[in-house]
C-alpha cells in the first residue's frame, strides 16, 4: 500500500519497448499495425486477453467496431 508521499523506485523493466503507453496506443489508435499486434501477441508479460485480442485482430485484419460502447445514445 501506497500513501501520498511516498516515494517510489523503478527496480526493473522488463520490456522496455512495451511500456504501456504504446501498447495502449496500439489498441486505442493505430488499431491495426500488424507488426505491433505480433508484438503483443508473442508478449507473454501480457494478460491472455490483450494477447488474444492482437491475435485476433491480425488473423481477421480488421479492429473491433466499439461505436455503441462509445457513442452516448440520442433519445
Amino acid at each position: 500500500m501506497i500513501v501520498p508521499g511516498d516515494r517510489l523506485r523503478l527496480i526493473e523493466r522488463p520490456h522496455p519497448v512495451w511500456p504501456l503507453a504504446r501498447l495502449l496506443r496500439v489498441f486505442y489508435v493505430d488499431r491495426l499495425d500488424r507488426d505491433a499486434l505480433a508484438g503483443i501477441a508473442d508478449l507473454a508479460a501480457l494478460s491472455p486477453s490483450w494477447r488474444e485480442l492482437a491475435r485476433r485482430r491480425l488473423d481477421s485484419g480488421r479492429a473491433e467496431d466499439w461505436t455503441g460502447w462509445i457513442e452516448t445514445p440520442r433519445g
